[in-house]
C-alpha cells in the first residue's frame, strides 16, 4: 500500500492528496552529528583501536557522546565499513 498522509477535520481523518508524505519527514542525515568518512578519519583511523580509545577521539575532535559513538561503530560495523576482532576496530579498506 502506498504511504499517504491524513488532515483531521473532526471528528473524521480524512486523506489529504495534496501533502507530499516524504516532505513530512525529517531526513536521517541531518540527525547525525558528523559524516561516515569523519566519524572514521578522526575516530577510528586504520590501526586497531580500543573501544575506550575512539570514544575519547569522538568526543575530543567531534564532541560525541559514548552512545552515539557506540550507535556509529555499531551502524558502520554492519555496514562493513569498520572491522573488528580481538576488541579492536579500524576503517575497512574499500
Amino acid at each position: 500500500m502506498p504511504e499517504f498522509v491524513v488532515s483531521l477535520d473532526f471528528p473524521l481523518m480524512k486523506v489529504a492528496n495534496d501533502l507530499n508524505p516524504d516532505a513530512l519527514r525529517r531526513p536521517q542525515s541531518k540527525n547525525k552529528v558528523c559524516s561516515d568518512k569523519e566519524f572514521l578519519d578522526l575516530a577510528v583511523g586504520h590501526w586497531g583501536q580500543t573501544f575506550t580509545k575512539i570514544v575519547t577521539d569522538a568526543e575530543n575532535a567531534l564532541k560525541m557522546s559514548r552512545r552515539t559513538t557506540a550507535v556509529y561503530l555499531k551502524r558502520l560495523t554492519e555496514k562493513g565499513l569498520i572491522t573488528t576482532a580481538g576488541g579492536l576496530y579500524w576503517a575497512a579498506s574499500v
